[in-house]
């Protein structure tokens, strides 16, 4: 069971009225259906406000004609509104007199999620810019394999053998200083283990004998899904 907090005007009904936009009614039925608690925010007043065809007296008969059924309203709430909690937070800013029908629980933490898997991968390439030893691409393996890991961890939700070694034989796309990387960015005169793998035309391709010494900043691409994995899971999403 999760508490909704929505705002009157804009949201609920169209702004500045008592005319429920498309959708809401049904929208508002549904959530107290499943269990959720409903609560309206609004910078609406009881007895003096301005307007005064909007008082919170006036809001709540409109409500009860069209059968609204809510758990409580909050009045005199300025703008703009900061929600700070320890956990469990989700927000959205939702357009003006559009209706509430797209907006779910799921949807927003699949946008949370979306976002916070976003940022990792924003952190990572920076960290794989930073890093990347004298604007030189034939030295720049290590930290396009960063960014290759990450984007695979976070695509697949975690270990897939098979997309990893399919990217890393694709082509990079990124633009290091003007310069494009080969695929995992591998200097054609480079001999090793990622030069195998990219010679060989396994889906699952493994090591059989050498040594790198790029796997203390892969690590961190790893390290970031563990952490984003285990925010979603502590959170129940």
């Amino acid at each position: 069971m999760a508490t909704y907090l929505l705002d009157f005007d804009g949201v609920f009904f169209r702004y500045g009225t008592m005319e429920p936009l498309e959708g809401d009614i049904e929208y508002v039925a549904d959530l107290k259906s499943n269990g959720h608690r409903v609560i309206f925010l609004t910078a609406r007043r009881r007895g003096e406000n301005d307007p005064p065809h909007l008082t919170v007296e006036k809001t709540e008969q409109a409500l009860a004609r069209l059968g609204i059924e809510y758990d409580d309203i909050i009045e005199g709430v300025t703008s703009p509104r900061v929600l700070v909690n320890d956990e469990g937070a989700l927000a959205i800013e939702h357009p003006r007199n559009t209706p509430l029908r797209r907006i779910t629980l799921e949807s927003l933490r699949q946008r949370a999620r979306s976002e916070r898997i976003e940022r990792i991968h924003r952190a990572l390439a920076a960290v794989s810019w930073v890093a990347w030893k004298y604007a030189y691409s034939s030295d720049a393996d290590d930290y396009v394999q960063t960014i290759v890991i990450a984007k695979s961890l976070a695509d697949c939700g975690g270990f897939d053998h098979a997309d990893l070694v399919a990217r890393y034989r694709q082509p990079t796309d990124y633009n290091f200083h003007g310069e494009e990387p080969p695929p995992s960015g591998i200097h054609p005169n480079y001999k090793g283990q990622m030069s195998k793998l990219l010679e060989s035309d396994a889906p699952l391709y493994e090591a059989t004998d050498g040594i790198a010494d790029g796997a203390a900043m892969r690590v961190t691409a790893i390290a970031a899904c563990f952490w984003s994995y285990h925010c979603d899971k502590d959170h129940g999403k």
